[in-house]
């Protein structure tokens, strides 16, 4: 017997038509197929549909599977020694920047996966682990 999914999250780019687009798609895929959809919320709020389980990208990292070796990792790295080291390099000038952690993160997926930029930032949006 297949194993069958019982909760399915969905996590998308804040403000791009088309990842709303086909996020509204598959969030109505799955509803149909009687599975249970939480969707990060600010996904939601950029969705046609009206997504009935809202959650945190907080909450969404607790639906992930413990076991997993990229949650084990970033459970492991004391992110907030990086904010510290990094901060300093940051400016409330100009264009918003990315959160430490992100960029952090992206790198060291990067490096261990030996990515491209743009494959890492492709499997970022795709993967809840590396968005974890």
């Amino acid at each position: 017997m297949k194993d069958k999914f019982n909760t399915v999250g969905i996590i998308g780019k804040p403000h791009n038509p088309e990842v709303s687009e086909t996020a509204d798609i598959l969030y109505h895929h799955l509803n149909n197929k009687s599975i249970r959809v939480l969707v990060e919320e600010r996904t939601a709020n950029n969705m046609a549909a009206e997504a009935d389980l809202r959650v945190s990208r907080e909450t969404l990292a607790e639906q992930c599977d413990p076991r997993q070796p990229l949650k084990k990792l970033a459970d492991s790295i004391p992110w907030d020694k990086f904010e510290d080291a990094f901060s300093d390099y940051y400016s409330e000038v100009g264009r918003p920047a990315k959160p430490i952690r992100l960029m952090v993160g992206l790198l060291l997926l990067k490096q261990l996966e030996n990515l491209s930029d743009e494959v890492v930032v492709e499997r970022w949006i795709q993967n809840p682990y590396y968005q974890y």
